[in-house]
């Protein structure tokens, strides 16, 4: 009896290694007022060593670029495109066969917002990428935010 209940146990601790979810990228959010009613908003990644996030302008072909949406709202106007800050990295993969454009470490994204009035609001939406070592490429990820803007 000792032995059947030793092997489910072996077997359940099994089941739940093999079933843990990797997650190379852990994201911290934030708003930093920049004027009276502008503000960046700022969606940092940190990688695990090892793995590398993709930029916005990786070419199409290859690994899926990071892509950042912002929800609708009414009382944010977006000013310019989200920048990319950190060690960008070019190289050639013969896995997708194209050169592509990563980071490692550390990467932040920047979206500049103006707030309209004097009311205070939220800033969210959805970062999709894609992560990938020497071995494997993860799925990719569709990550919701949401951040005060005050």
């Amino acid at each position: 009896m000792k032995r059947i209940v030793l092997c489910l146990l072996l077997l359940a601790s099994a089941a739940v290694a093999t079933g843990q979810v990797q997650n190379p990228v852990n994201w911290t959010f934030a708003a930093k007022k920049i004027s009276a009613n502008t503000y960046d908003i700022i969606m940092s990644a940190a990688v695990q060593p090892g793995w590398r996030i993709y930029s916005q302008s990786s070419p199409s072909g290859g690994p899926v670029a990071t892509r950042i949406v912002l929800s609708p709202n009414p009382l944010l106007m977006k000013i310019g495109k989200v920048k990319e800050t950190g060690k960008l990295q070019k190289a050639y993969d013969p896995n997708f066969k194209i050169n592509v454009r990563y980071y490692n470490d550390r990467v932040q994204f920047v979206q500049t917002v103006r707030v309209k009035g004097n009311a205070g609001t939220n800033a969210g939406g959805t970062i999709e990428y894609m992560v990938c070592n020497e071995h494997q490429c993860l799925p990719p990820v569709d990550k919701s935010f949401d951040v005060a803007v005050r």
